[in-house]
């Protein structure tokens, strides 16, 4: 399960880096774009790694005041989402911990 969850992460990133492009690209030529929304579900689901650096790259949506604060939206939603799951994996009760722990200590350990 968790093999296929990264699959998605990375096809995700993956997608969401070639959508900034594309889009910057058609901006430049007057073409067709793609819809902000798409952009930001894109982040939302997954993609927001993937999102920043093709923004950072292309240069695209960079000036944009409404863009930029529905992305630092999604950011907030991301370091939200990550503390949530470190307190359930790692400080609770829950059988993730047992199994998360040892894992992660023995890790930092190794490279000590």
């Amino acid at each position: 399960m968790t093999e296929y969850f990264a699959y998605f992460l990375i096809a995700m990133n993956f997608t969401a880096f070639a959508m900034f492009g594309i889009d910057k690209a058609r901006s430049e030529a007057g073409e067709w774009r793609i819809r902000e929304s798409t952009l930001l579900t894109l982040a939302l689901f997954g993609g927001l790694p993937g999102a920043l650096a093709g923004r950072s790259l292309f240069r695209h949506k960079t000036r944009k005041k409404s863009f930029n604060e529905a992305l630092r939206l999604v950011m907030l939603l991301y370091v939200l989402a990550m503390l949530y799951i470190l307190y359930i994996s790692l400080l609770s009760d829950s059988p993730m911990r047992d199994e998360l722990l040892p894992n992660a200590l023995t890790k930092v350990f190794e490279r000590s």
